[in-house]
């Protein structure tokens, strides 16, 4: 997850998301020698999130994971969303460009009636502390997108499938953008079927 941000400085060129969102994760040398840069993260959270874009949403994470969350949540014409992070002034400078909230994460139990969440910090990765999320959230949430790829599933996507909660884990989010990866890299379409079929191997 680290230096998707500081990885912008070092192309030459890149999709106008990338510069929209200030971070990229993939890199293709292009025949004369230029490197030019995209943001996968984006087009792999486009299709993660809910469909019904009035859910309330709360983007958990400032970084390089939140910001594409957040773009692609705007791209998608969502409004009630709230970025909650550790470091307030990031979380309200990443709300601003998008006329979302920000909130300070010490506060988080006092947000109500939450129906979609974006866990886009390191929060269920291998050797981060597992995510703790407020009780009263699982009662209203309708959808979880959880970033963090590990070797166990984590403790969130747990909770989710425990209270029937439709769920996007790390590793099914990882396969998106992987797709989209792999297209730009071959000019190949990963099929909808196939890519179906990985995310059941990645369960």
């Amino acid at each position: 997850m680290p230096y998707k941000e500081e990885a912008v400085r070092l192309v030459d060129s890149a999709d106008k998301m990338v510069y929209q969102i200030g971070a990229l994760n993939t890199i293709i040398r292009k025949k004369n020698g230029t490197l030019y840069g995209i943001n996968t993260d984006y087009f792999a959270a486009r299709k993660s999130i809910h469909r019904d874009n009035r859910l309330k949403t709360v983007v958990l994470g400032s970084g390089g994971a939140a910001k594409a969350a957040c773009a692609a949540l705007r791209s998608a014409h969502y409004r009630n969303v709230i970025v909650v992070s550790r470091n307030l002034q990031r979380a309200k400078h990443l709300a601003g460009i998008y006329q979302f909230h920000a909130w300070n994460w010490k506060r988080m139990s006092q947000i109500l009636d939450v129906r979609q969440l974006i866990n886009g910090t390191p929060f269920g990765m291998a050797g981060h502390a597992e995510l703790k999320i407020p009780n009263q959230w699982l009662s209203s949430l309708k959808h979880i997108v959880d970033l963090p790829i590990g070797k166990n599933t984590t403790a969130l996507i747990r909770m989710a499938r425990t209270h029937h909660i439709s769920c996007v884990e790390g590793a099914a989010f990882s396969l998106e953008q992987a797709a989209c990866q792999f297209k730009a890299y071959t000019g190949i379409v990963v099929s909808t079927p196939t890519l179906k079929k990985l995310k059941l191997i990645a369960r």
